[in-house]
């Protein structure tokens, strides 16, 4: 049986990551009984799902200050945060700056990895207005 995948201890098992292991239960015997046969078992632990939480945006002005973007991921991996027109908004990690007003869409994604399938996107929309003049 593959230890990363999954170990035994007692008759309790430990799930460690996503994949396919297998499980032997045997018995020994004793004084009085010979040893049972082996019996093998696969145990198939399937990737988790995980869900992206990224609140509504608030309107922003044109010459606001960059903007951190929040979101989380219900599997604790990482979110990637995406503009649909750089132009409007440009998005270097988590930090937003505006370059002028218009109106964009911030994606929040997270791919997955071994363990679990990919987030479904998370949209919000960001307006931008012009800045006042004096």
């Amino acid at each position: 049986s593959d230890l990363s995948i999954a170990s035994v201890e007692g008759n309790q098992v430990t799930i460690h990551k996503a994949g396919t292991v297998t499980i032997t239960a045997s018995q020994p015997g004793n004084e009085d009984y010979l040893p049972a046969a082996p019996v093998s078992q696969q145990l198939t632990i399937s990737k988790g799902s995980q869900v992206i939480t990224f609140d509504e945006l608030n309107e922003a002005a044109f010459d606001a200050d960059d903007i951190i973007l929040q979101a989380t991921s219900s599997s604790n991996l990482p979110i990637t945060f995406i503009s649909s027109d750089p132009s409007i908004a440009s998005v270097n990690g988590t930090t937003l700056t505006i370059h002028k007003a218009g109106s964009i869409n911030i994606t929040a994604t997270q791919p997955g990895n071994d363990n679990y399938f990919p987030a479904l996107d998370v949209t919000q929309t960001l307006v931008i207005l012009k800045a006042p003049q004096a």
